[in-house]
């Protein structure tokens, strides 16, 4: 029998006044210049954060360039800039990619004339600022895509890099795991909000999941990605989790698949049930508004699933009983306009008592043991 538990808490203090930024969060550069194309200094320029409230801001330098790092990609931003004598330019809303910088080349016209403005680098705009070839999954994209058990380490198997793998020391780990552009199973490297989520057994998958339904961004990097992923000779895993916003909200998923349809096993004729039964719960919203967001997932995973044994010992059918809950609970406090902090908690318990289907055919019930982390 094995038992773990995985409890992972990591408190972030993102300084946004920094260029520096995290594998959790965005930055934005820009420039400021007047329908001449000649820069413009001291223009003030201002981020906000449309579902959360919070605001940050800066002037831009003496170059007419702007900056803003550290920035949580959760929700939706605008971009203003403003300058005495010319005509205020909004930009928005947009979203922000994980771990990217996303460029805006703004143009200014005196008042009452129109002026424009470039953008590179959202969720709706082209990235030209790093050469990483990947597939990115927001909240949007996750939700519309059938995961098999809701095991978030199915989802990097949409890139066609990625091909499954398999093992028999991988048991105990209740995860689909993957190997990429063919590399070996443990080269491939996964972070969690910033933090490293490799397992310490052979680094082999996450080492606690989170709900799927808490995860606002999913990127799984083939190449060429940046150094904040750490030493790795493989690809790289990116997973950033949903914060609160100013607005209350809520999401429910519930799955009951009876066992009585079920066709019989083939050669044997025996009935066989695959019972499933799942749930998940999101709900978020603020404690303070404009400043402290909340936001809290649990999911709960009940699955038997017959095997059939073939064995002359002892034929008959054994019944394997799998069961999972994940809890989840983030914190975020817009300390000032340059700074916020994160804190985040996340316990991962499940058992199995036939993982992979051990027990079956020849194999029998003596053969198997419970896993449990």
């Amino acid at each position: 029998m094995i038992r773990t538990l995985g409890v992972a808490v990591c408190a972030l203090l993102l300084a946004a006044a920094a260029f520096a930024q995290s594998t959790d969060t965005a930055s934005i550069r820009g420039s400021v210049t007047d329908a001449a194309g000649a820069r413009v200094a001291g223009a003030g320029v201002t981020l906000e954060n449309v579902s959360s409230g919070s605001r940050r801001t800066t002037t831009s330098d003496s170059k007419g360039e702007f900056t803003f790092g550290a920035i949580p990609v959760a929700g939706t931003y605008r971009l203003r800039v403003a300058r005495e004598g010319f005509a205020e330019n909004v930009q928005g809303p947009f979203s922000l990619r994980a771990n990217e910088t996303a460029t805006f080349q703004v143009k200014i016209a005196p008042e009452a004339v129109s002026e424009a403005v470039t953008v590179y680098g959202t969720t709706e705009h082209v990235r030209s600022d790093s050469p990483e070839l990947g597939t990115r999954l927001d909240d949007a994209a996750i939700r519309t895509i059938p995961i098999v058990g809701r095991k978030l380490t199915s989802l990097p198997l949409l890139n066609s890099a990625v091909r499954p793998a398999r093992g028999t020391g991988d048991l105990f780990l209740n995860n689909t795991l993957f190997a990429i552009n063919g590399g070996g199973r443990r080269q491939t490297t996964i972070a969690l909000d910033g933090a490293s989520a490799d397992d310490a057994w052979g680094r082999q998958t996450i080492f606690t999941n989170v709900p799927v339904s808490a995860v606002q961004d999913f990127t799984v990097l083939t190449n060429a990605f940046s150094a904040e992923y750490g030493r790795t000779t493989g690809s790289a895993i990116n997973v950033v989790t949903k914060m609160g916003t100013n607005d209350f909200m809520g999401d429910a998923v519930v799955l009951d698949r009876p066992g009585g349809p079920e066709a019989s096993a083939p050669v044997t004729n025996l009935s066989t049930k695959d019972v499933l039964k799942q749930g998940s719960l999101t709900l978020s919203g603020p404690i303070v508004r404009d400043r402290i967001h909340i936001l809290g997932s649990v999911e709960y995973n009940n699955q038997n699933r017959d095997s059939v044994i073939t064995s002359p010992l002892a034929p008959g059918v054994y019944t394997g009983d799998f069961r999972q809950t994940l809890g989840f609970l983030r914190l975020d406090d817009e300390l000032t306009s340059s700074n916020h902090v994160m804190v985040r908690g996340n316990i991962d318990r499940f058992s199995d008592d036939n993982p992979q289907d051990v027990v079956g055919g020849l194999a029998l019930p003596s053969a198997g043991r419970t896993f449990r982390r």
